[in-house]
């Protein structure tokens, strides 16, 4: 990977910075972090406790070809109204907690080289912001992308336990598993920063309630440092849509849109041209480097309740409500296929990700229905109805989560051409283990495309004295590397990595590793 040292280096330098952590309480609500990066600019973001403006300097890394100033102005925010507390929160708000409405700082800097590294300075008042961003490559870049799926913050997960069931265990076993979700979550980022990726994808459930600004705030204290000098690229969930608990009334039409305005207003992606202003920033293509990543909104099928509907209470776009259908005829749909088409011409690898796992082993995998034991009110099913378009256009990965597990489908196609016959393989992944569940499979539910899932595949391992060694179901992520092999072939190539808690024989917790499990992929470029 070019610059990998130089990143960890800023990510050290975000922690030793000018006094920046002890600072951000009172001049920023959220520091600076990247979105939207392409070959020759990169958007920044910021939200400030007040109104004044802030300086932001750009220059060239000492390592890169550019050592000049190229960028030296001052931001124009606004207020950032989506983003405010509901009354019902306030009273759960410590002291020092700011209620009044932030205000929004957002810079696109172009005219930049492709795969640079840049420095940025942001200063507001008396306190100095410092990271660096690297701008996308060509399509001869080597990238690497992980992703994961259902963090779910919430100020609640610090000392929430999941259930933890193993094999010879179902869900409803309460073994709770060894650390808190609020630790599991920052472990795992630990681990995602220590590899310096080019970008964080994922797929969804960022938070546990889209419309309660405090899972949103336990988000940015988590990810505001990485974030820093590596740009998230998310994808709607059905969490992101859900306004808060069931009493708050979490899924009327009203109250979701003023939850994906949250979502809206963090973040900064390609316009994806839609005739309806309102699914603008809802589903968008990036291009970057080799790969071409196309993210969707699935979160609601239409007509409601139907058997192309994937939430039995959320209203869509064809019920009278804003959430896009995706499903055949609709305009999501026919943006999907000519972004497919031009990811097949122009990529090596096309990478397509959405919340739901079309394809899994949970409880997700029954068909829509109020929740009975034979059906779910979010179910991943009627997905499926996509395969034979990411068949027919040479997709390579979907990454989605809700199943809130580590499991690897394969679905593939043989096809004559010609005299010979070729075989197509779509391979879908479940990374929904990024600080939530740890769920195990339904009973009632057979996945055939299945090649790995960790609950089963990857068993505990006990020393004598009861140690846990190795294996199990833990939090982690997926870990993508594109680039050329030994030979000069393009690959990519995918593993599960998994945050083991080491613990002593009394069962604490001690420290954690970096593991993989036993589920490698490596896929030739198209055309190799």
């Amino acid at each position: 990977m070019p610059n990998r040292n130089s990143n960890l280096l800023v990510l050290l330098s975000l922690i030793l910075c000018c006094g920046c952590s002890a600072a951000q309480a009172s001049t920023l609500r959220v520091g600076p972090y990247l979105q939207n990066p392409a070959v020759d600019a990169m958007t920044i973001v910021w939200f400030s406790n007040d109104d004044a403006r802030s300086r932001i300097q750009v220059s060239g890394c000492e390592s890169s070809a550019v050592d000049a100033l190229v960028f030296d102005g001052w931001s124009n925010p606004g207020p950032a109204t989506a983003i405010q507390y509901k009354d019902s929160e306030i009273s759960r708000l410590a002291d020092s907690v700011p209620t009044t409405i932030p205000y929004i700082h957002e810079e696109r800097i172009t005219g930049l080289l492709a795969a640079t590294c840049y420095r940025y300075q942001v200063t507001h008042g008396d306190t100095i912001y410092k990271s660096t961003f690297r701008t996308a490559g060509l399509a001869d870049s080597r990238v690497r992308i992980i992703a994961y799926a259902d963090s779910e913050t919430e100020p609640e997960s610090t000392g929430k336990k999941v259930a933890w069931p193993g094999v010879e265990q179902d869900s409803a076993d309460q073994r709770l598993y060894l650390v808190d979700q609020t630790t599991g979550y920052e472990e795992n980022l630990k681990v995602i920063a220590s590899r310096n990726p080019d970008l964080v994808a994922i797929a969804g459930d960022l938070v546990q309630f889209g419309g309660e600004q405090r899972d949103w705030d336990e988000f940015w204290r988590h990810n505001e440092n990485l974030a820093a000098s590596v740009p998230i690229v998310p994808a709607l969930g059905n969490h992101e849509y859900a306004s808060g608990p069931p009493q708050e009334g979490m899924w009327d039409t009203e109250a979701t849109e003023l939850a994906v305005g949250k979502y809206k207003t963090y973040f900064s992606v390609p316009d994806n041209g839609a005739q309806d202003p309102r699914h603008n920033e809802r589903y968008y293509s990036l291009h970057y480097g080799p790969v071409s990543l196309i993210t969707l909104d699935t979160t609601d099928g239409s007509p409601n309740r139907s058997k192309l509907d994937t939430h039995w209470d959320l209203l869509g776009e064809n019920d009278g409500a804003v959430a896009p259908a995706w499903q055949p005829g609709s305009a999501q749909h026919e943006w999907l296929i000519k972004q497919l088409k031009l990811a097949q011409e122009s990529s090596k690898f096309t990478i397509v990700m959405f919340h739901q796992s079309p394809y899994t082993s949970g409880v997700h995998g029954h068909p829509l229905g109020p929740n009975a034991s034979e059906t779910n009110v979010t179910s991943s099913q009627p997905l499926q109805i996509l395969t034979p378009l990411f068949l027919d256009h040479g997709v390579d990965l979907v990454l989605g989560g809700h199943g809130e597990m580590a499991e690897h489908s394969v679905v593939q196609e043989t096809r004559g051409v010609g005299n010979s016959e070729v075989v197509r393989s779509v391979h879908f992944y479940d990374i929904g283990i990024g600080g939530d569940g740890l769920r195990g499979p339904a009973q009632s539910i057979n996945n055939p495309h299945r090649t790995f899932l960790a609950h089963s595949d990857s068993i505990e391992k006990y020393s004598e004295d009861g140690t846990l060694l190795d294996g199990g179901k833990h939090y982690g992520h997926l870990e993508i590397e594109i680039g050329p092999d030994g030979s000069g072939k393009w690959t990519l190539k995918a593993e599960f990595v998994y945050v083991f808690p080491v613990t002593d024989p009394a069962g604490n917790v001690v420290r954690f590793e970096r593991r993989v499990y036993d589920d490698r992929l490596v896929l030739p470029a198209q055309g190799n």
